[in-house]
């Protein structure tokens, strides 16, 4: 008796635990224009005397700081990437010979004024900076955020769509979510570069960012009925 019972519970734990699963992907691609921006500027001096050498880029530095926030840039960020001093010695005739200190400060403009990438570049080509970068442009965490809630429902939307074409096709329904997994995704934007020694406009420069793809893939897996 005990073991007849043992092998119908075996059995129906089987039958119960043997689901028909259907297994489809989810896609989203949706496009969006970036809402920060950054553009690094650099400043280098060379010369004999370490306090000089100190002396020319702190400077400089302190004018391209106060110069970038009388522009009044929206949700602006100054970020200094690296401050340096070093001694600069090459080598001549099978020997280091030293040709004196070299100071460096590098610093990160973030802020959210597209329309005023190009006066922010006019100006710091004005400063005769030794090199500009940019602009990189990305999400801000906020839009970031936005953007994923939004193209990861259209994703699974996909998936379910695909799911009940696919089971109708085969005479069967949809019943429930079995499992659900997220690929992660961040969009990719070509960064422009910039630089001071190669152009002196004395105009701004038009810029154009145009919007980039958003994207996220889901895969889901349903039972049928």
């Amino acid at each position: 008796m005990k073991y007849t019972l043992f092998v119908f519970l075996f059995l129906l734990t089987a039958c119960v635990d043997k689901k028909r699963i259907i297994s489809v992907s989810g896609h989203c691609d949706i496009q969006d224009s970036f809402d920060r921006y950054k553009i690094t500027a650099t400043i280098e001096h060379q010369d004999m005397d370490q306090s000089r050498a100190s002396a020319n880029v702190k400077s400089r530095n302190n004018e391209l700081i106060s110069s970038v926030k009388e522009l009044g840039l929206k949700d602006l960020n100054l970020v200094t990437l690296a401050y340096e001093l070093q001694p600069i010695r090459q080598w001549e005739n099978r020997k280091q010979v030293f040709k004196g200190y070299k100071a460096n400060s590098t610093l990160a403009i973030e802020f959210s004024d597209e329309k005023n990438i190009g006066k922010l570049l006019s100006l710091l080509t004005s400063l005769k900076l030794d090199q500009i970068s940019g602009p990189d442009k990305f999400f801000s965490k906020e839009k970031n955020k936005a953007l994923n809630d939004k193209c990861l429902v259209i994703a699974l939307k996909d998936a379910k769509d695909k799911a009940k074409l696919m089971a109708k096709t085969l005479d069967a329904s949809v019943e429930k979510v079995h499992r659900i997994n997220e690929q992660q995704s961040s969009p990719q934007a070509p960064r422009p570069m910039y630089m001071a020694k190669a152009m002196r406009a004395e105009s701004a420069p038009q810029i154009e960012l145009g919007k980039t793809s958003f994207t996220k893939d889901v895969f889901v897996e349903f039972e049928l009925n």
